[in-house]
């Protein structure tokens, strides 16, 4: 048993992060637990990172480096480009392939 849920359902909850930022309005208070644990997602996942030295690091955001939500809407993009991968991983880690596509290292 796995501690991660599928990635199918971090995308949602993404979403939410992105419409939040984008239009606070629009988003249902009930949602907003949903659209912060994505949100804390990313930056421990980016933070993680942050810690990995050289050729380690699993992505590479320019400086001076980018806001949480953006890092979901990244996800979420990523999510429309590859469906055939959202069952087979884990949230973490189809969150690190989603910005490793948008932010490879060189």
């Amino acid at each position: 048993m796995t501690p991660y849920a599928p990635a199918h359902e971090l995308i949602p909850k993404c979403r939410i992060a992105v419409q939040f930022n984008e239009d606070e309005a629009s988003v249902k208070e009930s949602d907003y637990l949903d659209g912060m644990f994505c949100l804390g997602l990313m930056e421990g996942i980016m933070g993680a990172n942050d810690s990995l030295v050289g050729e380690r690091k699993l992505f590479c955001i320019p400086e001076p480096g980018i806001k949480t939500w953006i890092a979901a809407k990244a996800v979420v993009e990523y999510a429309q480009q590859r469906t055939d991968i959202l069952l087979e991983l884990q949230e973490p880690h189809f969150a690190v392939a989603a910005l490793a596509a948008k932010y490879p290292c060189k």
